[in-house]
């Protein structure tokens, strides 16, 4: 009996088994931490880029001159025209947004061309609530790959 049971304590065959499991639970333990981590910083990096990208618009070819300041400059110049006293003022997010609801995109050209038809830029005057107009809808013809 004292034989078997010196036998059975130095016997090392089911030793491996147990290494085997508590390594394959660390490296569970480890990799689920890292994820847990890591998962934080992801999530706020990609929420700060899309905020960031949220209203640019990306030129479809390289010669387009539409749009050529982006919403975030056509926002600009429209808060200089209202500051030095232009009147309607527009908000050029909330105006795109219900604009590309609102018209297809042959109607959107055609308003477009009937806009500057009627007096586009003017040069003598600074920057008006029509160029303002005009800079939105070719932001939108941008925005929709109709440059």
């Amino acid at each position: 009996m004292a034989f078997r049971i010196r036998t059975f304590l130095t016997d090392e065959t089911g030793a491996v088994t147990l290494d085997w499991v508590v390594l394959t639970t660390l490296l569970l333990a480890t990799g689920l931490s890292v994820i847990a981590t890591v998962r934080g910083g992801v999530e706020n990096t990609t929420l700060e880029t899309a905020g960031q990208l949220r209203g640019q618009v990306v030129l479809s070819s390289f010669g387009s001159d539409l749009c050529s300041s982006g919403l975030a400059g056509l926002q600009a110049l429209e808060d200089a025209r209202v500051a030095a006293g232009g009147i309607e003022p527009i908000d050029v997010a909330t105006f795109i947004q219900t604009y590309q609801s609102s018209l297809n995109d042959s109607a959107l050209v055609n308003e477009y061309s009937r806009l500057a038809e009627n007096g586009g830029a003017s040069d003598s005057d600074g920057w008006t609530r029509q160029d303002t107009l005009l800079g939105l809808m070719e932001c939108d013809m941008v925005l929709r790959g109709l440059d």
